[in-house]
């Protein structure tokens, strides 16, 4: 246990080091600065806006974790916008939320599931909604 709380105290004063070498004032004034960037990117320049109807693209292969879900990610499945955030590496991404969700039973028969999933998508991966998948 020691050691962890040795690593997590050289790790802050690394970050407080890094802080104090932008020079440009206190922490707080630094952090606001970050957010208010984030906040910029997630709700201006994002191409879907929380709320907003998507699918998947044409042609959308699962990852192999989610292969057992691809029977539902399909471009005339619509979904809905939950959260935008941003990857480390700076890229937008979306949770959104599948109308018709299911689990294929041992007999091989579409079940609804109990519990929605919340289901991570790159912007390349989605599009809007096309016209004849929109609620009336």
């Amino acid at each position: 246990m020691k050691d962890h709380i040795d690593k997590l105290r050289e790790g802050m004063e690394k970050v407080k080091d890094g802080f104090s070498m932008m020079n440009g004032g206190p922490m707080s004034f630094t952090l606001d600065c970050l957010l208010a960037a984030y906040k910029t990117l997630t709700e201006e320049y994002a191409t879907f806006r929380v709320g907003q109807r998507v699918t998947v693209c044409d042609g959308y292969v699962p990852p192999e974790g989610l292969k057992h879900s691809q029977h539902f990610m399909v471009p005339s499945n619509a979904a809905t916008v939950c959260h935008v955030s941003v990857s480390s590496d700076g890229h937008l991404r979306y949770e959104v939320v599948f109308d018709r969700e299911t689990w294929i039973d041992r007999d091989g028969l579409e079940k609804p599931v109990i519990q929605k999933y919340r289901y991570m998508f790159f912007e390349k991966e989605l599009q809007a909604v096309p016209v004849e998948l929109r609620r009336a």
